[in-house]
């Protein structure tokens, strides 16, 4: 009997952190229909804009997602806009490292996933391994046809364009601005007295950056 509740028990735990994790789901999903839909209204009124300003010429808006937050909205965003005639331009990029299929295949929900990533035109990552790591799940659980060379997915009749975009700024612009810049102190000035003319001012400079990863 004390087996037999042991066992039930963990059962139900179980049951509960799937529950859980659906509901998660439900809740992270919603969240990305919400910030679709507020997408395409932003893209519905630059054409309208556009339109009163006879600006039709101009090319199809850019829409750029960021990160894990938004890897549902892609596809949303791409629906309505086809429905309703408005061309986008769209890309992603993950600010996060992209697993290999052995890892993401137990995911219950990755072909979600990939289908929101790919109604994209651009997908960005850190590195070329994160970038064969999604083109090789995007053949293997939907079956995409792959261009490994040019890091090309096809689905749909769409062509998805793969490429690693390492996160970094330009360090000879900002180092040839520093030392082009006016001085903001003289040369004569301490350092010590910087930070006490700082403090006398009552002005606080905060800097802030993610060290997650």
């Amino acid at each position: 009997m004390e087996r037999q509740l042991t066992v039930n028990k963990t059962l139900l735990t179980g049951s509960a952190i799937i529950y859980r994790e659906f509901l998660t789901t439900q809740a992270y999903a919603k969240v990305n229909e919400l910030f679709a839909a507020q997408t395409v209204e932003a893209v519905r009124q630059v054409y309208k804009q556009r339109d009163e300003e006879g600006q039709d010429h101009l090319p199809a808006p850019i829409v750029w997602l960021h990160d894990y937050h938004l890897m549902l909205a892609a596809n949303t965003i791409r629906c309505i806009c086809d429905e309703e005639g408005l061309e986008i331009r769209m890309g992603f990029f993950l600010h996060i490292p992209f697993p290999s299929f052995d890892i993401i295949r137990i995911f219950p929900w990755v072909d979600e996933i990939l289908m929101g990533m790919l109604g994209c035109d651009l997908v960005g990552f850190h590195t070329e391994d994160y970038c064969l790591n999604f083109v090789d799940c995007c053949q293997r659980l939907l079956g995409c046809q792959l261009d490994r060379k040019k890091m090309i997915v096809q689905l749909g009749g769409r062509v998805v364009q793969v490429k690693a975009l390492p996160i970094g700024i330009p360090y000879a612009r900002f180092e040839n601005l520093a030392l082009s810049a006016p001085r903001v102190y003289p040369q004569d000035v301490k350092v010590s007295s910087v930070f006490v003319l700082i403090y006398k001012s009552k002005q606080t400079l905060t800097g802030a950056s993610s060290y997650s990863f």
